[in-house]
């Protein structure tokens, strides 16, 4: 297309190439990196694996403008380690996509945006819009959700695996554990907006067997690129490993986990209370797991029903070692019936690695192939 100069009142002059927003990769809002009477840099999250922050840089009676600059995991991570500057990452990017924003009602209510956007090169930004030399990400300029990204960055961890193995193991083990790793990032982030109200959307939202996989798909696409489990080696011989850059501490919780069903008592009152969970269920009137269209009439959820679900969420929380996330049940679904199926969600995938893990087929945090 061909390079125009666009021309906003109020606001700077752009020259570059127009786009729609239908042309841009679909980001979904994260967090607010840096606020001042409003979000000034925000990052949110892509999904072909480059996330983008977008910055605010100019406004008139109408409009607001942001500047939206892809960051790779690596970049991204360096602008939180106060490696690299804002600056930086703008001229690494090469070109940027500046958008007009407007906010109106229409008439239904609803809000819906307005939008006109154009990429620029680096070269020709307005140099009112270019970030100065030392635009790093300070700590004394972060919102909490900002302070909480720079204080949990990735490391290594090992999966190891050894003994008889087969093709459809290779592709269990890792889903299963990402699986668990999305649940546990879900549950330790709540603290973030735009997580918390996700997470109770997404377990909400029950419809049977298939709402379930939704759910786990989706608490996997809340995790940004910087701390989703990338793998940094695959040794598939026996003793081998999968080794990944991830939240060391969320891995560490799922072994605990794993390591406690290692004891047959524990294991088999996790086992115990699933079966008895079920059986409740059918004598209560409350729809399974696997029925895609399961529906629960609220009238069979009565004072007494919902207190005996609360008591066996918080009983299956204990067996699974997932006190830390105790207080943060009540955002699991919008009653004590989503709530117990959510967690009896994780436990059947949980229970899939732990029957690995007592098999010897894996143990996680610990590379088998080193000897």
């Amino acid at each position: 297309m061909k390079t125009i100069t666009i021309k906003t009142r109020g606001m700077e002059s752009l020259k570059g190439i127009p786009c729609k927003s239908a042309d841009l990769p679909e980001y979904t809002f994260f967090s607010h990196l840096v606020d001042f009477e409003g979000p000034l840099i925000s990052l949110f999250k892509g999904k072909q694996d480059i996330d983008a922050l977008f910055q605010w840089v100019d406004s008139n009676d109408n409009y607001n403008r942001w500047c939206i600059i892809p960051v790779k995991r690596a970049d991204l991570s360096g602008y939180l380690e106060e490696a690299f500057t804002l600056k930086s990452l703008i001229e690494k990017a090469e070109k940027v996509t500046y958008l007009n924003i407007k906010a109106v009602e229409d008439d239904d209510q609803r809000r819906i945006f307005r939008r006109s956007g154009i990429t620029v090169k680096v070269d020709d930004i307005p140099e009112d819009y270019m970030p100065k030399q030392n635009s790093f990400l300070y700590d004394s300029i972060c919102t909490h959700e900002a302070l909480s990204l720079k204080n949990n960055l990735t490391s290594e961890y090992s999966i190891g695996i050894d003994n008889d193995l087969y093709i459809d193991d290779l592709s269990i083990i890792p889903r299963k554990f990402l699986e668990l790793y999305s649940f546990h990032y879900a549950l330790s982030h709540l603290d973030f907006q735009s997580i918390r109200e996700k997470v109770f959307s997404l377990t909400s939202s029950w419809k049977g067997g298939i709402s379930v996989v939704n759910m786990f798909s989706g608490m996997s696409n809340l995790i940004p690129t910087i701390h989703k489990p990338r793998v940094v080696k695959l040794a598939y011989n026996s003793p081998g490993v999968i080794k990944l850059n991830l939240m060391q501490y969320l891995a560490d919780e799922i072994k605990i986990g794993l390591s406690s069903s290692m004891n047959p008592e524990r294991r088999n009152s996790m086992d115990n209370l699933y079966k008895s969970t079920y059986k409740y269920f059918r004598e209560n009137g409350i729809s399974g797991f696997d029925d895609d269209n399961s529906f629960t009439s609220s009238s069979v959820i009565t004072q007494t029903v919902s207190d005996e679900l609360q008591r066996r969420t918080l009983e299956f929380i204990e067996l699974l070692r997932l006190e830390a996330y105790k207080d943060n049940v009540d955002h699991l679904g919008a009653n004590s019936v989503q709530r117990i199926k959510t967690i009896l969600s994780y436990y059947r995938r949980f229970k899939i690695l732990s029957d690995y893990q007592i098999d010897k087929k894996i143990l996680v945090g610990t590379d088998l192939s080193v000897k």
